[in-house]
């Protein structure tokens, strides 16, 4: 056998093991993890190997029986164990790597003789084999003479730049006859820039004959941002068949936006870098468990129902996330609606199951959450092995069934994470390592199946470190700062010389960046034409510049700043010419015309066959119909609605509902109360109800929150129980519902609030709200354009000529606002209007805008009026005094802030 050897080409090389054959024999192409690999093979050490997470909890097991508080890790094991465990391993692996067999130390330090007593234990015992393991059983392998049936390896770097362990391995193969040829760059004649540079970079320094001439060669290509980059090196490749036959893209980490560029034009994809640890399929088991502590957080099983494969069926789950819209909590109204409509849909059997309901409840229950932990005690380890098993035979079946292939794969992950806790010997998993333990298996991410190289006439590679043949051009896609990390050296200076006194050697930090920087020389060095270096500036300044082999090439071929212009091209050339030349080729654009949005419209007409009109209306509908009747008409005749994304009320609603509940259902247990009883069940209440309505107000740091609100709604009830009191004011009904006929026109629908009595048998109405201020309500009721009022007033008002008066309640600011009323004391009353007069101004806007509509006509009421740019339409202009009858009789603001179809009709795009 012969192995190509690069310490890059466990993830892809350039040429492959074909090298341009049909095919071959014998010959494959190997990084470090799969040379150890065909070794194992080859000598009959392959054993099964498990996700790293589960050594990482093997060693947490160990580390957990030795730790005494004294141990040099005591305070960050407390603090962290699974972490601290993870760090410890990394050094363990690194030291046996380097030679070490668990051994006392000669020269033994507090750290070194701490690691070794965890060796002791953890060395003895059946774990998974780390590399360190898998090296040192090579090893002996190859020193009993066993023959690993490798006649030659080539390798890409110079032996002396590879890892200490590395160069003994390749020692023992050497002496069991293996042959080690080097893989030497091309060596170039020509006078191009392109040669020289490479002349320059084998010898290390300019030389005197080093002239930058531009001549092409090199190219550099500069974009303004990723999408323009993508779009350049499209256009390029487009053209380059004839021209250049053999290409090769080092492509590095790309988006999906590079393979749609590439696909627009009808090219085939890179197959881009997309490990994600954020699909879809990988969120089941960390929402799943999420939703098992204790306070209960709504989001998070929001999150777990509306994923695109949810193990609680849409058909049954859509309720729940209504119920957690409504009421984020558990156990409320809204949530046993949900479970009583979900048990319905069950029942009729709609969906086909043979499940009994009793397995069918359980089986809900459990996705729900059934049972939950708080987070100081740690869930029990059984526990989360068995939700993890249930995860594992969803994935599975629902994988199956779809022929999803992620979901699939996520199954065994949620298996790994099962075999870590099991390991752990630990009873119960406190929460931040639990989460440690999903951020070890899962953090990895999956590849989506889809993602793959298509057949092309060029290649690629991921790293320029995985070049080891010529091609005629090499385009380096993103050509920045890769953003090294600096690696610190954990051990001090006395202990790295006891370790190489025990005959340990680490890796130094300065061997692998020069095998990195050498990395990186390899585009240029197996470059025979051309070498293309594609930029954005967007991506140059969030990484910190350009590629550091920049200045190595500057430094070389002695380019200075005015040489720039004539290597470096502006793709934004592609959009400002008709034939633009991007690295030497004559690229294809066509101009396009340019498309304007259509004008902002006030005016819009209306078929009038196809105007039907709803037969009932409620206060809010009634409002946007006056206000702007455009937007009414979208949502109202042809059906439009904005987007709608399932999400939870912010703080404020969900408060505001809550007290309006609380309020609404004291009165209704009893029509009279005093104040401090009143007070004191509103408590009462308030505490019933947040775990029900708002259990976020129980989380960590919102406790200022729930005690902040929880004495508003005390003072809210107490103050609205005063001031009913005396004013001589009983409630009379709650949540009262009312409809009522307008005449010639259509039903109005409302909901009352309150209902109250007065000592006199009249019936004034209440509307509690909730708000920051009540600045808004009171000047609407002080201009007379509190529709609300005026709708609910006629809605009470039956036969009678009198209308009765009514107001709102400010929760918030324990403030009554009323329109004028005899049993209100005066500083309560925010306006003397009449809302008789407010109704009927109401009812005549209403019955206007019916009309415009009959006739054809839609008024955006955002836009301002300009006659002389204002299209005609089919059923001709609507005169000015139709214009004025509305503005006229009610004044209403449209609310364009909080609407939909701004884009639509232009206001939202001014």
């Amino acid at each position: 056998m012969r192995i190509i050897f690069g310490y890059d080409f466990d993830s892809g090389c350039y040429p492959d093991a074909l090298e341009g054959e049909k095919a071959s024999l014998g010959i494959t192409v190997a990084g470090p993890l799969q040379l150890i690999n065909i070794l194992e093979t080859r000598l009959g050490l392959r054993v099964e190997q498990k996700h790293g997470a589960v050594r990482i909890a093997q060693y947490l097991n160990v580390l957990h029986q030795i730790d005494d508080g004294k141990c040099f890790y005591s305070a960050s094991f407390k603090a962290d164990a699974w972490s601290t465990a993870k760090q410890l391993l990394d050094l363990r692996d690194d030291l046996v790597i380097g030679g070490w067999n668990g051994y006392p130390f000669k020269v033994p330090g507090k750290r070194l003789t701490d690691l070794t007593t965890a060796e002791a234990i953890f060395g003895k015992s059946e774990h998974c084999r780390g590399i360190g393991e898998r090296l040192q059983k090579v090893f002996d392998e190859l020193r009993q003479g066993r023959a690993c049936g490798i006649a030659e390896i080539n390798h890409a770097e110079n032996l002396d730049a590879l890892p200490e362990w590395c160069q003994n391995l390749f020692l023992q193969l050497r002496n069991r006859g293996v042959e080690f040829r080097p893989i030497n760059p091309l060596s170039s004649k020509s006078t191009t820039d392109l040669s020289l540079l490479q002349q320059t970079m084998t010898v290390g320094r300019p030389t005197d004959s080093v002239s930058f001439k531009g001549d092409g060669s090199i190219c550099m290509i500069k974009a303004a941002t990723d999408w323009e980059s993508a779009d350049a090196l499209a256009s390029w490749l487009e053209m380059q068949e004839k021209l250049f036959p053999e290409i090769l893209l080092v492509a590095g980490a790309t988006g999906a936006f590079l393979d749609d560029r590439l696909h627009e034009y009808g090219l085939p994809g890179l197959g881009s870098q997309s490990r994600s640890r954020w699909r879809a399929a990988l969120q089941v088991l960390p929402l799943v468990l999420s939703n098992l502590w204790s306070p209960f957080d709504p989001a998070r099983l929001l999150e777990l129902l509306t994923l695109p494969k949810s193990p609680v069926s849409r058909y049954y789950g859509n309720y729940f996330i209504n119920a957690l819209c409504e009421h984020p909590g558990l156990d409320g109204p809204e949530w046993k609606k949900a479970w009583e409509k979900a048990r319905e849909v069950f029942r009729d059997n709609k969906y086909g199951t043979n499940k009994t309901e009793d397995e069918f409840c359980a089986d809900l229950r459990f996705w729900l959450g059934e049972k939950r932990s708080r987070p100081e005690e740690g869930m029990p380890a059984h526990f989360i092995q068995q939700v993890c098993s249930r995860v594992t035979d969803w994935a599975i079946s629902r994988g199956g069934n779809d022929d999803d292939k992620l979901l699939i794969e996520s199954a065994s992950l949620a298996n790994a994470v099962a075999d870590a806790i099991s390991v752990t010997g630990m009873d119960k998993i406190p929460r931040p390592q639990l989460e440690r333990i999903l951020d070890a298996v899962i953090g990895q991410g999956l590849e989506h199946p889809e993602s793959y190289t298509q057949a092309a006439s060029w290649s690629c590679v991921n790293m320029p470190g995985q070049i080891w043949g010529a091609a005629d051009t090499v385009v380096w896609w993103n050509f920045t700062n890769p953003g090294i990390a600096s690696k610190h050296q954990f051990w001090t200076k006395d202990e790295i010389k006891s370790l190489n006194a025990s005959g340990i050697v680490l890796e130094s930090p300065g061997r692998n960046r020069m095998r990195e920087a050498c990395g990186w020389q390899r585009p240029v060095l197996f470059a025979r034409k051309r070498l293309i270096l594609l930029f954005s500036e967007t991506t140059a300044v969030n990484n910190g510049g350009l590629h550091p082999l920049w200045d190595e090439i500057r430094h070389l071929l002695r380019i200075e700043q005015t040489d720039e212009q004539k290597l470096i091209v502006d793709a934004s050339s592609l959009w400002q010419e008709n034939k633009p030349l991007l690295a030497g080729v004559q690229v294809k654009r066509k101009r396009q015309a340019v498309v304007h949005l259509p004008p902002p419209r006030r005016e819009w007409p209306i078929m009038k066959k196809e105007l039907v009109l709803p037969d009932s209306h409620s206060v809010s509908s009634m409002e946007t119909l006056i206000s702007c009747p455009l937007s009414w008409a979208f949502s109202h005749i042809i059906k439009l609605s904005g987007g709608s994304i399932a999400s939870l009320p912010d703080l404020k609603q969900i408060i505001g509902t809550l007290c309006h509940r609380i309020a609404a259902n004291i009165f209704t247990e009893k029509k009279k109360w005093g104040p401090e009883a009143a007070a004191q069940r509103s408590l009462i209440l308030f505490d019933e109800y947040v775990p029900q309505m708002a259990a976020i107000l129980l989380h960590p740091g919102y406790e200022l929150y729930l005690q902040r609100y929880r004495i508003t709604t005390e003072r809210a009830v107490k103050s609205l129980v005063e001031i009913l009191n005396e004013a001589m004011l009983s409630v009379m009904e709650t949540e009262a519902s009312r409809e009522k006929r307008m005449p010639g026109v259509a039903q109005l629908k409302g909901k009352l609030d309150m209902i109250l009595l007065d000592t006199k048998g009249d019936a004034p109405f209440m509307d509690l709200k909730w708000s920051g201020s009540s600045k808004y309500r009171r000047g609407e009721m002080e201009q007379g354009l509190s529709l609300q009022l005026a709708a609910y007033s006629w809605l009470l008002s039956g036969d009678k000529i009198n209308y009765p008066p009514g107001g709102y309640y400010m929760l918030a600011q324990q403030e009554l606002l009323f329109t004028s009323c005899k049993t209100i004391p005066p500083e309560h009353i925010a306006s003397d209007v009449n809302l008789k007069d407010v109704w009927d101004n109401v009812f005549s806007a209403f019955k206007e805008r019916i009309a415009q509509l009959q006739n054809g006509h839609a008024i955006a009421e955002g836009i301002a009026e300009v006659p002389a740019t204002e299209p005609s339409d089919i059923n001709g202009a609507l005169d000015s005094e139709q214009k004025e009858i509305v503005a006229a009789a009610f004044p209403l603001e449209p609310k364009c802030n909080f609407c939909a179809f701004g884009n639509l009709c232009g206001n939202g795009r001014q």
